[in-house]
């Protein structure tokens, strides 16, 4: 009898467990043809992260999820140095030079942080990084996509911003910093798409003035926005 009432038990829970476990992104691996491995590390104020159990990593071209490190297919490498993720990263087309950006989630503060001054273009299968080398992903430095001041609001200075980049108006970074204009060039690439232009201003100005209903009702009409939905 006590061993009908453990495996009822078991048979409760273990479902719940696996659930639990589920990642905060998902991708199918089978809607792709190619795929490329990364070895991750995580850093956070100059530090590694050792301990990989509270962090959820994945790999994004534009909006799209292509690859998350899947903690049940144990892709995490228990080396001297502190774990490292395999991420999978995954496309249907090598010759198209996509550009991948990379999003960390983090369980205990429920909050999703996109990884600053980080891509890499999928040209090939080749690897990127090792067991002992991995690829790094510093998390100290956060962004919202749009936000391009850092000021918490997206909004038609963020799109004048852009713009003035762009159309070199300023004469680099350097100058409009020194002007006392805060600029976050990673999250100025409101598409993703690896260039900073009229495009990511327009996006901008579109989601301000919800010329659009709201950001999925952009991405449904074929735009590639990052900027959050509202």
């Amino acid at each position: 009898m006590k061993k009908k009432i453990l495996f009822t038990l078991l048979s409760i829970l273990l479902p719940l467990g696996i659930r639990a476990q589920e990642a905060h992104w998902q991708c199918d691996e089978h809607d792709f043809q190619y795929d490329k491995t990364i070895y991750v590390s995580l850093e956070l104020e100059d530090q590694r992260i050792t301990d990989l159990s509270n962090y959820d990593i994945a790999a994004f071209c534009g909006n799209e999820c292509r690859g998350f490190v899947d903690v049940k297919k144990n892709e995490i490498l228990d080396t001297p140095s502190g774990q490292v993720a395999i991420l999978r990263v995954r496309t249907n087309n090598l010759s198209a030079s996509e550009i991948i950006t990379f999003k960390v989630y983090d369980k205990t503060e429920e909050e999703e942080i996109n990884v600053a001054n980080t891509k890499i273009t999928f040209s090939d299968e080749t690897a990127v990084g090792s067991g002992s080398s991995p690829f790094k992903l510093d998390i100290t430095i956060r962004y919202t996509p749009g936000d391009t001041n850092d000021d918490g609001e997206i909004d038609l200075t963020d799109a004048s911003l852009v713009f003035r980049y762009y159309t070199e108006f300023d004469e680099d970074i350097e100058a409009m910093t020194e002007a006392g204009l805060v600029y976050n060039i990673q999250a100025a690439d409101v598409n993703g798409d690896g260039e900073i232009d009229l495009t990511d201003a327009s996006l901008i100005f579109r989601y301000y003035t919800e010329f659009d209903e709201d950001v999925d009702a952009m991405n449904e009409a074929g735009l590639t926005v990052l900027i959050p939905s509202k």
